[in-house]
């Protein structure tokens, strides 16, 4: 049986989703060196406060003053970080709005694109929807204060158990930062890193996940459908392996079709770190 339209128009979104993957993989390690820049200068001010405090005498009431540069320090990171993350969207909403649209042009039969317009989202809409729309209930604004927050919190608990269990100013710099033989992994640190990208890789899928939207909405006189796509190993949520190969209607409703299985927040947006993406499905030519 000859491979239709659709046909083609999944196996390139299953391609695609590798393509997006290494992308987002490159962005995270990015923002990652970013956030790195700061831990040497971070842990020294950390280290000048802490020699100053006789261990008998620390109370932990005074550290929210103790650690006031460390805290300066730390929102300068995450300011450095979370202004370079919108950039990284913006990049991605350029590609996928040129992407989707010319993957549609190039499958589709010359009399229908002859017939049918394929109308352009813009890059900047693209980015202005995503950055403005929130992701697992926050916008990006949100998680860098929460990202922050959370970070700060780290080194205020070690420093509470350190002085506490009577470690030295190094044991707890070390706890806090980690050790070099590991690579600084086995730090506290190391928990904000695998947060930032946690957030970074669903920022970028939700940046996808928007443009796609857009151009499947603003071309519904010839997709009558969306087709979930999850990337099927054994990191594949259970949610998304659910949803695999289910369709839903092209519009903001995305109504489920053939099935009772929600949309919810879609593909790419589901939960953190969400790998699936979507593949439109055209209407037949006789409904066309």
């Amino acid at each position: 049986m000859p491979e239709t339209v659709n046909d083609r128009l999944l196996h390139e979104s299953v391609a695609h989703s590798i393509n997006l993957s290494r992308y987002s993989t490159g962005a995270v390690r990015r923002m990652i060196a970013l956030l790195n820049a700061t831990d040497e200068r971070l842990t020294a001010e950390l280290a000048r406060a802490l020699a100053q405090v006789e261990p008998s005498s620390f109370a932990i009431g005074r550290l929210e003053s103790l650690i006031g540069s460390a805290r300066l320090v730390n929102a300068e990171a995450y300011r450095t970080v979370f202004g370079a993350i919108p950039d990284e969207m913006r990049i991605l909403a350029d590609y996928e709005t040129t992407y989707q649209r010319e993957l549609l042009a190039g499958l589709l039969p010359g009399d229908v694109t002859a017939r049918f317009d394929l109308f352009r989202i813009t890059p900047d809409q693209a980015y202005a929807a995503a950055i403005s729309a929130p992701f697992q209930g926050g916008l990006l604004r949100d998680w860098a204060a929460s990202a922050e927050a959370n970070r700060l919190k780290a080194m205020q608990d070690a420093i509470r158990s350190g002085f506490v269990e009577g470690r030295t100013t190094g044991q707890i710099i070390q706890d806090i930062r980690g050790t070099k033989a590991k690579g600084y992994r086995d730090g506290r640190l190391e928990g904000s890193r695998r947060g930032l990208e946690a957030i970074v890789r669903t920022a970028l899928s939700h940046t996808a996940a928007t443009a796609r939207e857009q151009v499947y909405e603003a071309n519904d006189d010839i997709i009558k459908a969306v087709r979930w796509v999850a990337t099927l190993d054994l990191r594949t949520s259970s949610p998304c392996r659910l949803r695999d190969g289910l369709r839903y209607s092209a519009d903001k409703a995305h109504k489920p079709i053939g099935h009772k299985v929600p949309w919810l927040a879609g593909p790419g947006r589901l939960h953190f770190n969400c790998r699936s993406v979507s593949s439109p499905v055209t209407k037949s030519f006789r409904e066309l």
